[in-house]
């Protein structure tokens, strides 16, 4: 089974206002096995100033996979500025 958010989630905190996207959730061994939970894909929380975007945090969820062990679990983040331009690293 698998979860995805269609629409993204907005937080206001005074005059700030930000917008969330989340990754993907798969739900595995339902019926046969131990059951667990992946998450894959890109989450994304952007600061938004005049509704445009401004800066945007980006996380990057490896996805488990069939024949992986709990080892193989994994996430990048990164910063990014206005135009997309890559501002560092975050983990």
């Amino acid at each position: 089974m698998t979860i995805n958010q269609v629409h993204p989630t907005y937080v206001e905190f005074g005059d700030e206002v930000y917008r969330i996207t989340t990754p993907t959730l798969s739900v595995h061994n339902l019926i046969l096995g131990t059951p667990y939970m992946d998450i894959g894909g890109t989450a994304t929380v952007t600061r938004l100033i005049n509704r445009t975007d401004n800066i945007k945090f980006e996380i990057k969820f490896k996805n488990r996979g069939w024949f992986s062990n709990s080892e193989d679990f994994g996430a990048s983040a990164k910063l990014l500025d206005a135009s997309g331009k890559s501002m560092g690293v975050a983990i």
